[in-house]
């Protein structure tokens, strides 16, 4: 982590890799323990810094699924891939996202890395 880093310019994703294009998702505990890991090794590294950092998750975020990550602890928002592709899907998240607080998360849709962008509802 570069030491410029601060939560106005960084952005943290967190996907499984064995979730990758697979559909499957871990359960809610693993995915607050991971952002809770995450959390913690960005505040001993940046302070405060890395206490606002958003953490996003990205694991084969869905409809059926997003109300339920996008409310832990931690999470900061969602990185949606395939969901994305279909607008229903995609504002059915975007109105999961709206029922959590937009102050606290995010929608990125991310279909391949060099072109996602961010979308805030």
């Amino acid at each position: 982590m570069p030491p410029e880093a601060t939560s106005a310019n960084t952005v943290i994703a967190y996907e499984p890799v064995w979730a990758i294009g697979t559909g499957r998702t871990p359960t809610s505990a693993d995915i607050a323990a991971m952002h809770g890991h995450i959390r913690s090794c960005l505040a001993g590294k940046l302070g405060t810094a890395g206490e606002a950092m958003l953490i996003l998750y990205g694991g084969s975020v869905n409809p059926g699924n997003a109300s339920e990550i996008l409310g832990l602890p931690e999470v900061g928002g969602a990185l949606v891939g395939g969901a994305s592709l279909k607008a229903e899907d995609f504002l059915k998240i975007i109105t999961a996202h709206k029922g959590v607080g937009e102050s606290r998360s995010r929608i990125i849709k991310g279909v391949g890395e060099s072109r996602s962008r961010n979308y805030k509802a």
